[in-house]
């Protein structure tokens, strides 16, 4: 049985703002996802769940932060 990772309300805001920040610095320096994310050697659907404030479930994703 996988057990459920529960984030605070803290928690669940502060990974929105840091990916809003990370959001318009790539904008800011007109990156696509793509670009940034070969950069940082990660996927893109990651970095978009970063920039979105997303967690990750085991196995699949939460999408309701």
């Amino acid at each position: 049985m996988v057990k459920k990772r529960v984030y605070s309300t803290y928690a669940q805001e502060a990974a929105f703002l840091i990916g809003q920040q990370i959001k318009l610095a790539r904008k800011n320096r007109k990156w696509s996802s793509a670009n940034l994310a070969e950069r940082a050697g990660i996927t893109r659907e990651t970095l978009q769940r970063i920039e979105n404030g997303e967690s990750r479930k085991e196995g699949n994703y939460d999408h309701r932060m």
